[in-house]
């Protein structure tokens, strides 16, 4: 209870309005929360409801419900549950069992702990967006642009995300995020290993780490990576796109995964199909070879399985004609 008196001083510095600390949650929100949850509510969780029945930080930035707002997150698969506490700026913040909290854009569920526990989540928001904002809640001048931070405040902000939460898998990826847009490969492999350590289930570590080794020529690192970056989530069209990932990594098993895509999501070929288009109509011929490869793979896999030839027919002819207009206008650019 001692820390959530250091909220209330922390708090107490800020202008009025720049955070809102709810009063105690009553018996009987806790009572009926906990009739909702499926699991026992962790103890520290409970002590921080006990204390504030709904927080807003930084002008409602970060907000953490209070009891009767918060529930149950709904189409998880069998294992995975949690309950929904909060928002903030990048996504919905899950709650699970063991006191972790996800960061998660819930339109394309695919978790990743940004809080090892409630009170080192706070402890991390409190200082990190204190670089953003001031005192008086006024954002200081950190932006390059209208919504890009600046550099320097990016790696401030993982470095006090490590330290206020060395439990936290969101920071490590975050430091891979700058270490690659630097060119520091091995950097950012170092962070997103540490990522994945921390949160086996990180998704999105598990993605970027996946790519990143297709990109070195370590084919095994990356179907294994893009295996595991796929098992993290339970949303199809991302589901099965790393798994293209996977049988783009490993040809001796590519029409095993690009199976296991097509059954992920049904519309998968024609999604696929409207963004090769999409890429060529904006001269990413680079991007329209890729989708390209991706097609090719998932048709043929589709071709042992479809029961449904003239939808396979169709889709292999749209294919045809997307491969002349790729390679039609990569040769108009090399000539250009």
């Amino acid at each position: 209870m001692a820390f959530f008196e250091a909220l209330r001083a922390a708090a107490g510095r800020y202008a009025a309005f720049v955070h809102f600390l709810g009063a105690p949650a009553t018996l009987t929100s806790l009572d009926a929360l906990t009739k909702r949850a499926a699991w026992p509510l962790p103890a520290e969780y409970l002590d921080f409801l006990r204390s504030f029945d709904g927080v807003t930080l930084f002008l409602e930035a970060q907000s953490l419900f209070s009891c009767d707002s918060i529930q149950p997150v709904d189409g998880t698969p069998e294992g995975r549950s949690y309950l929904h506490i909060g928002d903030c700026a990048d996504g919905a913040l899950w709650l699970d069992a063991s006191g972790r909290i996800s960061l998660v854009d819930a339109s394309a569920p695919d978790p990743i702990v940004v809080g090892s526990h409630i009170e080192a989540f706070i402890d991390a928001t409190l200082a990190r967006e204190a670089l953003i904002v001031d005192r008086h809640g006024e954002f200081r001048d950190v932006f390059v642009g209208d919504d890009e931070l600046e550099l320097s405040v990016r790696k401030k902000r993982v470095a006090c995300g490590k330290r206020e939460d060395p439990g936290a898998a969101l920071p490590w990826f975050e430091q891979a995020e700058i270490a690659y847009e630097e060119g520091d490969v091995d950097a950012a492999l170092a962070a997103l290993k540490q990522a994945v350590i921390l949160d086996p289930l990180a998704g999105p570590a598990w993605g970027l780490l996946a790519a990143l080794y297709q990109a070195a020529g370590q084919p095994t690192g990356a179907e294994h990576a893009a295996l595991q970056a796929a098992a993290a989530t339970w949303h199809g069209p991302l589901r099965s796109s790393r798994l293209l990932l996977a049988a783009r990594a490993c040809p001796s098993r590519a029409a095993e995964h690009a199976r296991a895509a097509w059954q992920a999501d049904a519309q998968l070929a024609e999604r696929l199909l409207v963004e090769v288009q999409d890429a060529l109509d904006a001269a990413e011929l680079t991007e329209a070879r890729h989708v390209t490869e991706q097609l090719q793979l998932l048709l043929s896999a589709e071709a042992e399985l479809s029961d449904n030839a003239e939808r396979l027919a169709q889709a292999q002819q749209k294919l045809v004609a997307l491969e002349k207009q790729v390679r039609t206008r990569s040769a108009l650019h090399v000539v250009g």
